[in-house]
């Protein structure tokens, strides 16, 4: 399950904003000794809140889903962890019509969007004297979006860096139980699309 909020300013003071959820299964398959699939379906909504010149709100709420899949390669040696990845993805969302607070009909709009993701990952495991494990990692990868079905975008660079954190003789299995990342979008790209994530996980047991 993931919960998500987003911003979003625009020229001429139109801004935008919204919180939503998405909630599916997730599987991950050993394909080889260093070879591993991720497949992620999930489904949900949101409530967003639109700004059209600044000087009014308006409410609508919105129906979503998310595709992915995922190839990734772990080679470790003592505490290292080299993890190259190739991610194909794709996120779908439909708004709900509405009138506007100028009684202005909005229709419902569908938006999509899939993207292809490409690139390194290294990886550090500290174990403290406490018990405590200490997961630092890094990934670089060059990412394509696939718009209308079809139709490729410009190629920019997304740059993520995570800290987990778990503890020894507590379930810890290939991983850590609280993680946080940070994620950086749109690096290189001629138009100004960079955006900056941030995520927190915990376990589900």
């Amino acid at each position: 399950m993931q919960f998500d909020f987003a911003s979003r300013n625009f020229d001429g003071g139109a801004k935008a904003s919204g919180t939503g959820w998405l909630a599916g299964p997730y599987l991950t398959a050993r394909l080889s000794d260093n070879l591993y699939l991720d497949l992620l379906a999930a489904g949900g909504q949101s409530s967003n809140t639109i700004s059209p010149s600044g000087s009014y709100e308006d409410d609508f709420d919105a129906t979503r889903y998310l595709l992915s899949a995922a190839l990734q390669g772990q080679w470790s040696h003592d505490a290292w962890t080299f993890s190259p990845r190739a991610q194909l993805s794709y996120f779908e969302e439909t708004s709900d019509g509405y009138a506007d607070s100028l009684g202005v009909s909005i229709p419902a709009v569908t938006a999509g969007l899939g993207q292809l993701a490409v690139g390194p990952g290294i990886g550090y495991r500290l174990t403290l004297d406490n018990g405590v494990v200490v997961d630092l990692g890094l990934r670089a990868e060059g990412v394509l979006d696939i718009a209308g079905g079809s139709e490729l975008g410009e190629l920019q660079g997304r740059l993520s860096g995570t800290v987990g954190f778990g503890l020894v003789g507590f379930g810890l299995v290939g991983g850590a139980n609280i993680g946080l990342s940070a994620r950086l979008d749109g690096i290189g790209s001629g138009e100004d699309r960079s955006s900056v994530g941030v995520r927190l996980s915990l376990p589900a047991r």
